[in-house]
């Protein structure tokens, strides 16, 4: 998450200021989605704090498919 945490703030500012190219909206995705990846093949929770991580991770997969277009 903390990975994930930082690439969001050294994008944020230029996100706002809609500098942000598609180019970059793609790298940004790409990040998140290894960093989902990790987060998932590691997971290491009891069943009910499993069940609310996956929710968390739907609605990131959602934004990664915003900033990749689709």
């Amino acid at each position: 998450m903390s990975k994930i945490r930082s690439a969001m703030t050294r994008s944020w500012h230029t996100i706002e200021k809609d500098k942000f190219t598609a180019a970059q909206y793609d790298a940004l995705a790409k990040t998140i989605q290894g960093e989902v990846g990790y987060m998932v093949s590691n997971c290491k929770l009891e069943p009910k704090a499993d069940e609310q991580l996956h929710l968390i991770i739907a609605d990131m997969f959602e934004g990664v498919e915003a900033m990749q277009g689709r």
